[in-house]
């Protein structure tokens, strides 16, 4: 019998909240668990994330290598490469999920082995995550958007570079092509407690 046949998101929050297994504490840290620094999972959340609609990437095997949520969260089974360079972006003869810009040059790759958790997400630009701007204006036209039920875009790479000071404070605040924008978070297996993500 499936889980969501047996604990309903409200049964799952209660529970949680009648055990207080991680109390609040300062030292801890947002999300942390006072004894051990591991972080702490929602099980309400995830249970509700589930059910939400998902672009997923998989492998022949059909397990899940890369995906991302409407609510803008990426997920990478192993790791993600940053300002990937044409040795890491160029098309091998494996299975891969590719996105191209107009110029057909790659802008990201992401293969997918037998062995889903070494999955590896490479883009050509940078990671932005927890984007509080709209995706849906001053954005380029020509790029890659995921949109949520209502229409809203919670995440994107631009396949042509563009200005933008708020998430690119500093001159002259290009963001490359190539970026992954996301108004969620970037969840890394390879690096999953990564330091840029920690208490955000």
């Amino acid at each position: 019998m499936a889980l969501k046949e047996l604990l309903s998101t409200d049964d799952v929050r209660g529970m949680m909240r009648q055990l207080e297994a991680f109390p609040e504490t300062e030292d801890a840290g947002p999300g942390r668990d006072e004894y051990t620094g591991y972080g702490r999972l929602n099980a309400a959340a995830a249970l509700e994330l589930a059910n939400a609609p998902w672009f997923v990437i998989n492998n022949e095997e059909n397990e899940h290598c890369a995906s991302i949520d409407s609510l803008g969260n990426l997920v990478v089974e192993g790791d993600l490469t940053q300002v990937a360079g044409a040795i890491n972006l160029n098309p091998t003869s494996d299975n891969e999920f590719i996105i191209r810009d107009s110029s057909y040059d790659e802008i990201v790759r992401v293969n997918t082995p037998s062995s889903h958790y070494a999955a590896e997400m490479f883009i050509k630009g940078k990671l932005y995550e927890r984007v509080s701007i709209s995706l849906d204006s001053g954005m380029p036209a020509r790029s890659f958007r995921i949109k949520n039920g209502d229409g809203d875009t919670v995440a994107l790479i631009n396949s042509q570079s563009f200005t933008n000071s708020t998430l690119e404070p500093t001159s002259p605040n290009t963001v490359p092509a190539g970026s992954v924008i996301l108004t969620g978070r970037c969840f890394i297996g390879g690096d999953a407690d990564r330091s840029s993500s920690q208490g955000k």
